[in-house]
């Protein structure tokens, strides 16, 4: 006769980490997304005042 093993129960810690880590995650990337919107808009007068090329414009 064999016998049937079930698993063992997942807890609901981990699924709590990974929700806050994502939560975590998606705040950054929103707030980055709306920097970078927010900066668009003056990038030109910020290159032409500060005497920047193209390159550096990038990096900034």
């Amino acid at each position: 006769m064999t016998s049937i093993t079930l698993p063992a129960p997942r807890s609901v810690a981990p699924f709590r980490h990974r929700i806050l880590a994502l939560f975590i995650l998606a705040l950054a990337m929103a707030s980055g997304f709306t920097m970078m919107g927010s900066f668009s808009m003056v990038q030109e007068g910020a290159k032409a005042e500060m005497g920047l090329s193209d390159y550096a414009l990038s990096l900034v």
